[in-house]
């Protein structure tokens, strides 16, 4: 049986180098949308891209890798959160990840969440995280 703690972790022969991450919020339905670019190398060669993801919808993914663009098979295994990206081809080098991707603003206190206020006996809300990999 494997351990709680190894089902968590990511395969290490595909590395990010770098994250731009950009989000936008409504606060009046209490959800999110987002763009994610990730550099990444892949040192041994792979068909598979596997991240921490939980609770989310992925509108969009591809993989800019020598020169083409390419869409992935998208799989999530929630009981692991985790988002695998499965490609018709090996891969190995650098590549950029491009995912766009929308949830909710949940307020259970994981990932992207929202905290309530109180503003002059008002009750408000804000957005936080507490940048936990998975959500």
């Amino acid at each position: 049986m494997m351990s709680a703690t190894k089902a968590f972790r990511l395969p290490k022969d595909i590395v990010p180098v770098n994250y731009n991450l950009f989000f936008e919020v409504d606060m009046d339905r209490f959800s999110f949308s987002g763009k994610e670019t990730i550099d990444i190398g892949i040192s041994i060669p792979s068909s598979r891209i596997v991240l921490h993801a939980t609770d989310m919808k992925i509108e969009d993914a591809r993989l800019v890798f020598a020169g083409r663009t390419i869409k992935p098979k998208i799989v999530f295994e929630s009981d692991k959160e985790k988002l695998t990206l499965i490609f018709n081809e090996q891969l190995k080098g650098p590549a950029r990840l491009h995912i766009d991707f929308s949830a909710k603003l949940n307020d259970n206190l994981l990932g992207f969440h929202r905290n309530r206020y109180l503003e002059n006996g008002r009750e408000k809300y804000l957005a936080t995280t507490q940048f936990e990999a998975p959500y």
